[in-house]
This record gives structure tokens, C-alpha cells and sequence, in this order.
């Protein structure tokens, strides 16, 4: 059976929060086996039947509505798709802080068009690039305080370099 990670969308944020031994449980009622979590943002590493992610992406979304009575997107990738995105990210050299660079993990590609608009209403210090259904970001001051708008790109969820690394291990046994 494949490793998997599901990357919820913006969980434990505001009102939106659910315990990891609880999200764990949810994994585990779906059947899915050695499931584990990591941090508290919503990682859950698991062993999944072969075949079907979106169908299990979709499982996922409705259980997890139906435990917390609000809605978080998931997203799944395995540890070829992690170890992909952290080769293709272009900010994890030249001394770049990892906690500053991040991956936004997107459902789909983002229309060119979209890349486009973002390109040219860009006016703050953050490096960006987008390569597949990931955007890496550099968030130079921080993601807190940036004004980056990527949400034209569609339904994602973002980790730093250094949750990748981690979710790549754990995913890795």
C-alpha cells in the first residue's frame, strides 16, 4: 500500500480546529492504516489503498465536514510528488531561511492567465515561482505580513520548507 500525506486547508486557524488525535481517528474510521499526524496545521501521514486519490480526497473532505461541521479542502501526495517539489522549489539555496520559503500545494496547475495577473500586480519583496501544481514562495519579511495574492491560482494549502522535508520523511517510513 502507498504513503500518503493529506494536507488539509487551513485548519487550526480561528474556529476552524480540530485535535490531532482526533483527525487521526477520522483516518483511521476511513480505513486507512498507520496513520499519523504531524504538527498541528492539518498533515496526516497514512498507508492508503492503491488507486482512487481524488475519490479518497473528496471521502476525506465529507468525513472530516461531517466530524467538525465545517468544510477543509484535502489535498494527497506521495513521496515522489514531495520529492519533486522540493527539487523543482528554487528558493531552498543561497541562504534563504526555510520557515521563510514555502510551497502552496494546488489542486491544478494555475491558468497562465492567472500567473500572469499575479505577475503583473506583484509589488512586494517576496520571490515567487510557479512550476506544476506547486508556487514557491519566499516570503522575504514573512508570510504574515505580505500582501502576496495568489489566491486567483485556485484551492491550495502552503507548508514551509521545513514541513516538507518533514511530511517527506514521515511519508518515506
Amino acid at each position: 500500500m502507498p504513503r500518503l500525506v493529506a494536507l488539509y486547508r487551513a485548519l487550526n486557524v480561528g474556529r476552524r480546529r480540530i485535535a490531532n488525535a482526533d483527525l487521526a481517528r477520522l483516518h483511521e474510521a476511513a480505513g486507512l492504516a498507520d496513520v499519523r499526524t504531524f504538527l498541528a496545521s492539518g498533515n496526516v501521514v497514512f498507508q492508503a489503498p492503491r488507486g482512487g486519490r481524488e475519490a479518497l480526497a473528496r471521502r476525506l473532505e465529507a468525513a472530516f465536514g461531517a466530524e467538525t461541521g465545517f468544510v477543509s479542502e484535502v489535498l494527497l501526495r506521495d513521496a515522489e510528488e514531495l520529492t519533486a517539489a522540493i527539487a523543482a522549489n528554487p528558493f531552498l539555496d543561497g541562504g534563504r531561511v526555510p520557515k521563510l520559503v514555502h510551497t502552496l500545494f494546488l489542486r491544478d496547475a494555475p491558468p497562465p492567465e492567472a500567473v500572469d495577473a499575479v505577475r503583473a500586480a506583484h509589488q512586494g519583496p517576496e520571490e515567487w515561482a510557479v512550476v506544476g501544481r506547486e508556487v514557491f514562495v519566499h516570503y522575504v519579511d514573512g508570510s504574515a505580513r505580505s500582501a502576496l495574492d495568489l489566491s486567483g491560482f485556485g484551492m491550495g494549502t502552503a507548508r514551509n520548507a521545513n514541513t516538507v522535508e518533514r511530511l517527506l520523511a514521515l511519508v518515506q517510513g
